[in-house]
């Protein structure tokens, strides 16, 4: 994706049936709450590491490869304002297993001296 990042008054993306692989140049200002791609070809997770700074509600990867497996508490970690997810609801459970502590979030032990 190029070209977008100056659309900052954008409210709703719908890049849908497009031959994406990849999310770098989404617009990371402005007002996008709702981005959708379906049949898109993102395939890797760490793929949505590039919406971590955009305040998404709504994030629709119906029929793409990356939905396959998708761990939604882990996106919800990465993208909290989130209220949906592929069509579905964030569920209240999700919401509060992504605020739970990671292991590697963990306080470690202080170094040997």
């Amino acid at each position: 994706v190029s070209g977008l990042e100056g659309l900052v008054l954008i409210k709703s993306l719908d890049l849908s049936d497009n031959p994406l692989a990849n999310l770098s140049g989404l617009p990371t200002e402005g007002i996008l709450r709702r981005l959708t791609m379906k049949r898109a070809n993102i395939t890797e997770h760490s793929q949505l590491e590039a919406l971590a700074s955009i305040p998404l509600e709504h994030l629709d990867f119906a029929e793409s490869p990356i939905a396959e497996g998708l761990d939604r508490v882990k996106v919800l970690r990465l993208l909290p304002s989130l209220q949906s997810l592929n069509g579905d609801a964030i569920g209240a459970e999700e919401r509060e297993a992504s605020l739970e502590a990671l292991p590697e979030e963990e306080e470690a032990p202080p170094p040997a001296e």
